[in-house]
């Protein structure tokens, strides 16, 4: 049974959205003058699922979403999309590039980017050195969480990059 929600848009909206999942964006719990939906978030996750998941959850939040699957997905869109404020990527991912190595190469192109990294089981000294370049966001965390850290790391002043 789907949960009822409350969306915004027509009658036949509703009801398409009450059948499976979701196909217009809910209207998001925001107090006013809230700064959600004010970025741009290129958003690198390898799980499709999770991907799917957090995209909608950010979606939710008024983000404008890009996905990539990989470090390199990553990097080609990156090239192609110069209003990406925020790229939010999973630090452990297969193919030869972490989203550590990703982060560092991406803030060579674009040294005003900001970086929020995502992880549950990161080599300490990995998290560590992504600490040095990003904010860090540990797996398992809740909506609020998420919502909560990319509003701080998208509208707090940014930490110089180490060189």
């Amino acid at each position: 049974m789907v949960a009822a929600l409350k969306y915004a848009g027509s009658r036949s909206e509703k009801m398409d959205n009450q059948v499976n999942e979701p196909q217009c964006r809910r209207r998001p719990d925001r107090s006013p003058g809230s700064p959600d939906g004010l970025g741009t978030i290129l958003l690198v996750v390898d799980d499709p699922l999770l991907r799917r998941v957090l995209s909608r959850r950010l979606r939710g939040l008024v983000y404008r979403i890009f996905e990539a699957e990989s470090g390199a997905a990553a990097m080609a869109q990156l090239a192609g999309l110069p209003d990406i404020s925020l790229l939010f990527t999973d630090i452990v991912m297969p193919g030869g590039m972490t989203g550590l190595d990703l982060a560092e190469a991406a803030l060579v192109a674009r040294p005003d980017l900001r970086v929020l990294f995502t992880s549950g089981y990161a080599d300490p000294a990995m998290a560590q050195r992504g600490a040095m370049i990003g904010a860090w966001l540990k797996k398992p965390y809740s909506a609020a969480e998420l919502a909560q850290t990319i509003r701080k790391v998208l509208h707090e002043p940014a930490a110089p990059h180490p060189a």
